[in-house]
C-alpha cells in the first residue's frame, strides 16, 4: 500500500459544524517540522478528511489513527481511530487553543505502520473564538475639530479590516474615514455642523472574530446663528419655520463664475465589482413538505467558483432588479462626463436601505478616482447614488427622499440549506436510483443544482448532471462500470454565487443481482428406534 504524507487544502466555514479539509498522512513517518500548516478558525467543531493512495485495483481493509497533542508534539494522545474507507474524522475543540495533529495507518492487523512518538505535529490548529477588544477614545481638541484614538491589542487583529465610521447625530448622514491601516492610530476630522457626533470603530482577528466599540460626543463649540454663507447645502430643513429675525441690509451679490464652471459634472455608475459571482436572478423555490427519511449530511469540499465579471448597471433607468454579491465588500465603478475647466474638487457615494424613501451620504471618494469601495457591513439591499462637485463647489442636489437609486445591490452571504433524502435504488429494467430533496433559497440561481457520484467519500467525483434548474428529484439509469457502492452528492447555488453540498455519508450499494437457489438431492436421515 502506498501512502500520502501531505497535509494541504485547508477551508473553514462558520456554520455549526465548520469542515477543514485536508488530506492526511497515511503510513509514512511524519513531515519535516519547517512543513507544518498553521491554521487559524473561530469554529470548535470542525472536519479533518483524510486520503489514502493505495495501488490501482486495491481496497483499503486498514485502519486510520488520529493523534492528538496540545503541547507541540512532545507527548501525543490516541484521540479516534476510523475505518481508511470512511475518509474523514470529527473533532470538537474543549476550548481556545492550538491543536496539533497526525494520522497514523495500520495494517489489516491493527499494527502502526509508523511509530508516533517523537514525530513533529503534521497539521497544528488554533482555536480563536475571542473578540478582539477595541479602545476608542473622542477628543475635541480645538474649536470645530474632533480627534480619534483607537487601539486593540489583540495579536491576531488584521489591519487591513479597520473600518472607522463617523454619523452626524442630527442628520443621521454616515462617513466612512480613510484612515492607514493599523491597528492603533489617531486621527483628526471636522466636527459634524450639527455638534454631536457618533462614531463606531471595528476590526477582525486572523480567525474572522470582529470587536468593535462605539463613542458618541458631543461639542461644547458653540456654533454661530446660521446664514446664507454658512448653511450646509445638506442639512435638513427644520419642522417649524424659525423666528424670522431683523431685518438687515441685504449683502451684495457675489459675482457671477464663468458660465463655464456653473455646469455641474455629469456622472454615472458602471460596472459594479464584487468579490464573488453574481448569477441572475431567479425567484424564490416554494415550500414543500417535508422529505421522507431526510440522510444525514456534513458540507464536503466545494469547487471554487468561476471569478466574477463585472456587471453593468442601465443607466438613466432606475435599477430593476438587484445586483448579486456574496462580499459585504466590493468596489462601485463610476464614470466622470461633463468636466468643466475648474475640474473635480469631490465625489459623493449615497446610500439608502428603503429604495430611496431616506438616503444617507455614504462618504466621499478621497482620491476622486473610479472605483469607490463600499462595506455595507452586513447582509441586504442598498441602493447608492453619486455625486460630483466640480472645482468651484457647484453640484447637482443630493438625491432627495423619494428619488430612485442609480444601483441596487443586494448583499446575499447565506448558503442555500439542502434536504436530501436517501437515494432509492430501483431494480425494474436496467436498474435506476432515484433522488428526492429539497432547497431553501431567497435567491436561487436558475441553473442552481449538480448532482454528482464517487467510490470514496473524498472523490474524485464523476457528474451525473452539471448545473441545471432544480426540480428536487431526478432519476438516474445505472451506468456500466459504476461501482457495487458510491457515495452522491448534490451541490446547489444561489445568484450571489454561495455554494452548498449535501452529501450520502455511507455508500449507496447498487446490487441488481437476484440470488436463485435449486433442490438437489435427498439425503435419508437414519431414525434410532426407540
Amino acid at each position: 500500500m502506498k501512502s500520502s504524507a501531505l497535509w494541504q487544502n485547508f477551508l473553514c466555514r462558520r456554520s455549526t459544524a465548520a469542515a477543514l479539509l485536508l488530506a492526511a498522512t497515511a503510513s509514512s513517518p511524519a513531515t519535516a517540522a519547517d512543513e507544518v500548516q498553521r491554521l487559524i478558525t473561530n469554529s470548535y467543531r470542525f472536519e479533518i478528511p483524510f486520503e489514502v493512495d493505495v495501488d490501482a485495483g486495491e481496497e483499503p481493509n486498514s485502519q486510520a489513527i488520529l493523534y492528538k497533542s496540545q503541547n507541540g508534539g512532545k507527548t501525543w494522545e490516541r484521540e479516534q481511530t476510523a475505518p481508511a474507507s470512511k475518509g474523514a474524522f470529527v473533532f470538537t475543540a474543549p476550548r481556545d487553543g492550538i491543536y496539533s495533529f497526525a494520522i497514523r495507518m495500520t495494517d489489516a492487523s491493527g499494527t502502526l505502520l509508523a511509530p508516533i512518538e517523537g514525530s513533529p505535529p503534521e497539521l497544528e490548529i488554533q482555536v480563536d473564538r475571542s473578540e478582539p477588544i477595541v479602545k476608542l477614545e473622542l477628543l475635541e481638541e480645538s474649536e470645530r475639530m474632533l480627534t480619534i484614538n483607537w487601539s486593540t491589542d489583540d495579536p491576531g487583529a488584521v489591519p487591513e479590516s479597520l473600518l472607522i465610521e463617523l454619523t452626524d447625530v442630527s442628520s443621521g448622514v454616515r462617513t466612512r474615514l480613510k484612515t492607514e491601516p493599523a491597528v492603533a492610530g489617531t486621527t483628526t476630522v471636522p466636527f459634524p455642523d450639527s455638534g454631536a457626533v457618533q462614531v463606531r470603530a471595528s476590526i477582525v482577528d486572523a480567525a474572522g472574530n470582529k470587536g468593535e466599540a462605539r463613542r458618541k460626543l458631543e461639542s461644547d463649540y458653540e456654533q454661530p446663528a446660521e446664514s446664507p454663507d454658512n448653511k450646509s447645502p445638506y442639512a435638513k430643513p427644520s419642522e417649524e419655520p424659525a423666528e424670522q429675525p431683523a431685518a438687515t441690509p441685504e449683502p451684495e451679490p457675489a459675482p457671477e463664475p464663468m458660465p463655464a464652471t456653473r455646469t455641474a459634472p455629469r456622472t454615472r455608475p458602471a460596472p459594479v465589482i464584487p468579490q464573488q459571482p453574481e448569477p441572475p436572478s431567479a425567484t424564490p423555490a416554494p415550500e414543500s413538505k417535508p422529505l421522507p427519511g431526510p440522510i444525514a449530511t456534513r458540507p464536503p469540499e466545494i469547487p471554487p467558483a468561476t471569478p466574477p465579471q463585472p456587471v453593468d448597471a442601465d443607466y438613466g433607468n432606475p435599477a430593476e432588479s438587484p445586483l448579486m454579491v456574496n462580499n459585504r465588500v466590493f468596489d462601485i465603478e463610476y464614470q466622470v462626463d461633463d468636466v468643466g475647466p475648474s475640474g473635480i474638487s469631490a465625489v459623493d457615494l449615497f446610500v439608502t436601505e428603503d429604495n430611496g424613501r431616506q438616503w444617507f451620504r455614504y462618504g466621499t471618494d478621497a482620491d476622486r478616482k473610479s472605483p469607490f469601495s463600499v462595506d455595507a457591513m452586513a447582509e441586504g439591499t442598498f441602493g447608492f447614488a453619486v455625486r460630483v462637485r466640480n472645482g468651484v463647489g457647484v453640484s447637482e442636489i443630493p438625491p432627495q427622499p423619494g428619488d430612485p437609486p442609480e444601483i441596487i445591490i443586494t448583499v446575499d452571504q447565506t448558503a442555500p440549506a439542502i434536504e436530501m433524502a436517501q437515494p432509492d435504488v430501483r431494480s425494474e429494467g436496467q436498474g435506476s436510483v432515484r433522488f428526492a430533496w429539497r432547497i431553501r433559497e431567497t435567491h436561487p440561481a436558475p441553473n442552481s443544482v449538480r448532482l454528482e457520484y464517487a467510490a470514496a467519500a473524498a472523490g474524485p467525483w464523476t457528474p451525473v448532471f452539471d448545473w441545471q434548474p432544480n426540480r428536487n428529484s431526478y432519476e438516474m439509469a445505472l451506468r456500466p462500470g459504476m461501482p457495487p457502492a458510491v457515495y452522491f452528492r448534490l451541490t446547489a447555488r444561489d445568484q450571489a454565487g454561495n455554494l452548498a453540498a449535501a452529501q450520502t455519508p455511507q455508500p449507496v450499494v447498487v446490487d441488481l443481482k437476484k440470488p436463485t437457489a435449486r433442490l438437489i438431492r435427498v439425503q435419508p436421515v437414519q431414525v434410532q428406534q426407540p
